[in-house]
C-alpha cells in the first residue's frame, strides 16, 4: 500500500505525489480547518463535478479541475474508489448504478456543508468525466446505461459532459 503524506509550503502549495507528474503542485488545496477563499464571498458559483477513469483516481484530475476553478467554478473531484468496490463482471452496473449514488452523496454533502452551500449556484450544476467517468457523467444526467429502466439520475445536474 502506498501512502502519501504531503507536506505543505506556504508559497507553493502541496508537493503531487507523483515524481513524473507534469502538473507538479496542489495549489491552493486547503489544509485541516482551513476555510476556502472566495473571490466574491457573497456570490454563488457553478459547481463541476469530475468523475475520473475505471480504476483510477481524482489526483490525476488535478489539473483538469484547477483550470476549472481559474474560470470561476467550485469544483469537486471524487475518488471512487473503483478497485474496492467495482463488479469485474458487470463494469457498467457499476458506473450505472454505484458511482451515481457516490456522486448524489458528494453532491448532498456539498449542498448540506455550511462551508460550501451558501457559495453554490444551485441551477448551474455539471459533471464532466473521463473514460470511465464519461459513463458516470453519462449516467447521473439521465441516460440510460444498457437500457436499465431504474438507472440512478439527478435532475440538479444539469450538465454532462464526457470527455
Amino acid at each position: 500500500m502506498l501512502t502519501f503524506h504531503a507536506k505543505k509550503d506556504s508559497q507553493n502549495g502541496y508537493a503531487f505525489p507523483f515524481h513524473d507528474s507534469a502538473y507538479g503542485v496542489f495549489e491552493h488545496m486547503l489544509g485541516i480547518d482551513e476555510s476556502p477563499i472566495f473571490a466574491e464571498p457573497e456570490r454563488r458559483y457553478p459547481l463541476i463535478i469530475l468523475a475520473h477513469g475505471a480504476a483510477a483516481h481524482g489526483i490525476y484530475e488535478v489539473e483538469h479541475a484547477h483550470k476549472l476553478a481559474s474560470h470561476g467554478y467550485i469544483v469537486a473531484v471524487i475518488f471512487y474508489g473503483d478497485e474496492r468496490s467495482i463488479n469485474t463482471a458487470n463494469p457498467y452496473e457499476y458506473a450505472g448504478f454505484l458511482r451515481p449514488l457516490i456522486t448524489q452523496a458528494v453532491l448532498d454533502s456539498i449542498l448540506q456543508s455550511d462551508t460550501f452551500s451558501s457559495h453554490v449556484d444551485v441551477d448551474n450544476i455539471g459533471i464532466s468525466g473521463h473514460s470511465f467517468g464519461g459513463f458516470t457523467a453519462l449516467a447521473i444526467s439521465g441516460a440510460k446505461i444498457q437500457d436499465q429502466a431504474n438507472s440512478v439520475s439527478d435532475p440538479r445536474i444539469k450538465e454532462g459532459t464526457p470527455r
